[in-house]
């Protein structure tokens, strides 16, 4: 599986999907894409705060088979 960036202005992703992203300043986090009153907002894993300027993404790799 080939991991390119995903520009938020073509495709989002799935609703409650974790993934790479990465934004305006450039810093990368894994957030979950949520389906927020009819927008789709990025937010921490915790739930509690909504990441804004998010620019592209890319879904997480599969974790090793050991």
């Amino acid at each position: 599986m080939r991991n390119e960036w995903i520009s938020v202005k073509d495709r989002l992703p799935e609703h409650n999907q974790f993934v790479l992203c990465v934004g305006t300043s450039k810093n990368m986090a894994v957030l979950r894409c949520d389906l927020d009153m009819n927008n789709y907002v990025f937010m921490f894993p915790d739930l509690k705060h909504q990441v804004k300027g998010v620019t592209h993404w890319m879904p997480l790799p599969e974790p090793p088979n050991e």
